[in-house]
């Protein structure tokens, strides 16, 4: 059922509260107030929709929209300039909007549990993002648009059908936690080795034969998991790797 707008912006952002039955203490209905918001939490809200009209409220920082029923977001959330964390896992979107990368400040994307296939090549330019959460989506391929993600520290993008990576992911040279868990990927990039900080890799149940053998220069290593048929190929350096690593799940 399609809310009824008004003329105001305000009015229409009132109306959609309204409509939706959310609480003045999270959706002030003062124009002052609503402009002065830094922060809107509306986890598991019921909610279907996004006015457009969102792209007014410039203060906020943080937007928690997860676990409501949301199938699109407007475009005009890239206008949210200050916009730092937004958070939209469990809807169900199909698609991302490219001007989401006019969220210069983004820091944090949280888009697990929806229903994309992909996502936009412009994400490369959130310059200071430094989480990407993609896990249980549909999604074929990333971007090489993401290796421009210098800031990049955490990526999931578990229970997806990636079939391979990037070849220049390395290039995400601040990346820390990586979980590639349930996907098709058959072969890691040869330069996977240069993402020198990476503390956690998690990577079973894909279509991986075996690892490239520079993988050991992978030194900041603590965590990783990896099925039994490449356990059981690992060379001898490799096999010495492994035991250098505190946190090692062979499945």
């Amino acid at each position: 059922m399609k809310i009824e707008r008004e003329n105001s912006w305000v009015d229409q952002i009132l109306a959609w509260a309204d409509y939706f039955d959310l609480s003045q203490t999270v959706v002030p209905r003062d124009e002052s107030k609503l402009l002065k918001l830094t922060h809107l939490h509306l986890y598991a809200c019921s909610i279907t929709e996004i006015p457009k009209e969102f792209g007014r409220l410039n203060s906020l920082e943080n937007i928690e929209l997860s676990s409501n029923r949301l199938s699109e977001i407007p475009k005009q959330l890239g206008q949210l300039k200050n916009l730092k964390l937004l958070g939209l896992s469990d809807n169900q979107l199909t698609n991302i909007p490219s001007e989401i990368s006019n969220l210069k400040n983004l820091e944090q994307l949280f888009l697990a549990r929806n229903r994309l296939t992909k996502i936009p090549n412009t994400i490369g330019l959130l310059s200071k993002l430094s989480a990407l959460i993609l896990t249980e989506n549909f999604i074929i391929s990333l971007p090489n648009e993401i290796s421009k993600l210098k800031n990049l520290k955490v990526l999931s993008i578990s229970q997806n059908k990636l079939k391979s990576l990037p070849e220049n992911i390395d290039k995400c040279r601040s990346l820390e936690k990586l979980s590639l868990d349930v996907n098709f990927i058959k072969n890691l990039p040869k330069s996977f080795h240069h993402l020198q900080q990476l503390q956690s890799l998690h990577m079973w149940q894909n279509e991986l034969q075996s690892l490239p053998e520079n993988i050991i220069e992978l030194k900041a290593l603590k965590s990783i998991n990896l099925d039994k048929i490449i356990f059981e190929k690992l060379t001898k350096a490799q096999t010495r790797w492994l035991d250098s690593i505190s946190d090692v799940v062979i499945l």
